[in-house]
């Protein structure tokens, strides 16, 4: 008699043990999914091991049906996976999950075989022998977008010819089609796109079109890191430091990491590219573990301005700026005005008694809109703005902050008669190719936005840029906020055309992320790196993230000391636990604690030994580990 042990997309780490019919007997192999009872359900699991023997406890079930007739998982995507497991703290069956979400059972279709063994094989034993292969990490710095495809081209066209296949990843769907247009200029080959929008069924065919071998050039999002090519031979992740990259669900991992670890796995070179690299990329390069490369010739950046606004009279917009949004409407040219908030006001002020209208779900100022209305950003909790205030019954009530409704109306109070574009989240979002047109065919005279209008494809056509208020990107509580605004101000730095400006206000124009501008960027890295050496913070440790949220604030505070007395005895550094800092949203309290571990993978073992049975006996709370946290907040 024999048995498998299987995983299931369930948040335990464990494996479960099923015995094999005699009708199955010689169908099932290491990597194929099953279908099993669960309880009272069926559920799919993936074949880990496969013993004969004396079973290992009594009333074993039997599995259901074998599910494909050929292993999904090759062992070293089994292999990645396990990595995966163990670095971020999350099961092999959600793990297993994300590498394979479809419904349909893989099969050896006619010519599926022989697709294996075409073009790609072929070709690769046709080549002479070879050194072993070159895993190393190569790290490109973008200087502009021609150079870094080109090098990157130069690369795919090597593959090409040693049959072997290439995925290029980028952060955002949008990306896939500018960068789609181009390469079917230049590879001759069979390409195919792959991303989120498609139909489930599109997505399953595409993908095994790349299982088969039948495509040598694969685009598209973060999932394609998973996709089991036969003959990989390359993996380029375009603008590595963007934070689309990081999964928000469960696995929530890093495609930057995935990729990584999947070229040191399968023994391939990969190519990582940025225009203003993270800080941990940076010091990886900066160490010598990865292979630093110019992309190119340095390029020009804009003709940047500080404007102190200490020294401005408590206006929006300095005159500097209004000088200069005068004479690009006077020569028919198209300035953007950038602000990080959206709505009006941020939050509104009863300067009676100090309070702040809150969201009653979330604890957090209601943003103040035009039309009357105050709404909640997080849990979209709104209210008509009351004619007195909830806590005094005071009558006078302030919008304090500045959003894009406010700028709007003030850029028309300045410039009557312009036609004005705001982009934000407020308003229907439209493909960035409309807001291209628009700006080719003249019909906006003056664009405001928040990050969504931060696009090159729109960038190129501005010939002056105004960050309205630099501190709102610097003040945040998240040790990484220097770190986003430095790349965002260089994004915009290399979108836009060389003969542009930059004009940026702000209450602190000596800032050292301002200093890093133009040709002195290693000064910011520099000042950043010894930040974080004297913090230890990252790169030089890791942080993992537990956030545990429920109704009932008392058990939530239990919790944390529970888990705070369950980490002092393995003398595990942490901070906290403490509120977040939005301690309450959608109606749940929330708390968290940081982490601060050397070795991901060896002392997740530990805390799952010490925390795990507390984790999974909560009821009504629910927890999230995040490795390598993106998000503080």
């Amino acid at each position: 008699m024999s048995y498998i042990r299987i995983a299931l997309n369930l948040p335990l780490d464990q494996l479960f043990t099923y015995q094999v019919s005699p009708e199955f007997k010689g169908e099932i192999e290491i990597g194929q999914r099953v279908l099993v009872p669960f309880r009272n359900r069926k559920k799919v699991g993936v074949v880990i091991e496969i013993t004969k023997g004396k079973l290992p406890q009594k009333n074993i079930r039997e599995i259901i049906q074998v599910i494909d007739e050929i292993p999904v998982f090759s062992q070293t995507l089994l292999k990645l996976a396990y990595w995966i497991k163990d670095y971020y703290f999350c099961s092999l069956g959600q793990i297993l999950y994300t590498f394979y979400p479809f419904p349909y059972p893989l099969k050896l279709v006619n010519g599926g075989s022989k697709s294996l063994l075409s073009f790609y094989s072929e070709k690769r034993k046709s080549e002479k022998t070879k050194d072993k292969e070159d895993h190393s990490i190569f790290f490109l710095k973008k200087s502009d977008a021609k150079s870094s495809i080109g090098f990157c081209l130069d690369r795919i066209k090597d593959c090409q010819e040693q049959g072997k296949q290439v995925a290029w990843i980028v952060p955002e769907v949008n990306q896939i089609f500018s960068l789609e247009e181009i390469l079917k200029k230049e590879y001759s080959g069979e390409m195919v796109t792959f991303y989120s929008r498609l139909s489930g069924r599109q997505r399953y065919d595409r993908w095994s079109k790349m299982r088969w071998g039948e495509v040598g050039l694969a685009v598209g999002t973060r999932s394609l890191v998973f996709t089991p090519f036969p003959f990989l031979g390359l993996l380029i992740l375009e603008d590595e430091e963007n934070p689309a990259y990081k999964q928000k669900e469960v696995p929530r991992y890093n495609a930057r990491e995935i990729v990584t670890k999947r070229g040191e796995v399968e023994d391939f070179p990969v190519i990582l590219t940025s225009q203003s690299p993270s800080l941990e990329s940076w010091f990886k390069i900066d160490q010598g573990q990865w292979r630093g490369l110019l992309g190119g010739k340095k390029s020009k950046t804009p003709r940047i301005s500080l404007i102190d606004l200490r020294q401005e009279k408590r206006q929006m917009l300095s005159e500097l700026l209004k000088r200069k949004i005068s004479s690009c409407l006077q020569k028919n040219q198209v300035p953007l005005l950038f602000l990080k908030h959206r709505g009006y006001a941020k939050f509104l002020l009863c300067r009676d008694c100090g309070e702040v209208i809150r969201c009653p779900n979330c604890n957090i100022g209601l943003t103040f809109h035009l039309k009357n209305l105050l709404r909640c950003h997080y849990c979209n909790y709104q209210i008509n703005v009351p004619q007195y205030c909830p806590a005094c019954g005071g009558r006078w009530l302030s919008p304090m902050g500045t959003g894009t409704q406010r700028l709007e109306r003030e850029v028309h109070r300045q410039f009557p008669g312009t036609v004005i574009q705001r982009i934000d989240s407020d308003k229907e979002i439209f493909p960035i190719s409309r807001w291209v047109e628009k700006l080719r065919r003249k019909e906006i005279n003056i664009l405001i936005g928040t990050r969504l209008v931060i696009k090159e494809e729109i960038l190129s056509w501005i010939s002056l840029t105004g960050v309205v208020l630099m501190d709102s990107l610097l003040n945040l509580p998240d040790f990484r906020a220097t770190e986003r605004a430095f790349q965002l101000l260089i994004r915009i730095c290399r979108g836009m055309n060389k003969e542009s400006e930059l004009i940026i206000q702000t209450f602190n124009p000596t800032h050292y992320v301002l200093r890093g501008l133009g040709e002195k960027q290693e000064q910011f890295y520099l000042q950043e790196t010894q930040i974080r050496r004297e913090l230890n913070y990252p790169p030089f440790i890791h942080w993992e993230r537990i956030l545990w949220e429920g109704k009932d604030r008392e058990k939530v505070n239990q919790v944390g000391e529970e888990m705070e007395r369950r980490l002092r005895e393995i003398k595990t550094e942490f901070l906290g636990p403490s509120p977040c800092p939005f301690p309450k949203l959608r109606g749940k309290y929330r708390s968290q604690l940081m982490l601060k571990i050397k070795d991901p993978l060896r002392e997740n073992k530990i805390l799952r030994q010490r925390i795990g049975s507390l984790l999974s006996s909560l009821s009504n709370l629910r927890v999230t580990i995040d490795v390598d946290p993106l998000n503080m907040l």
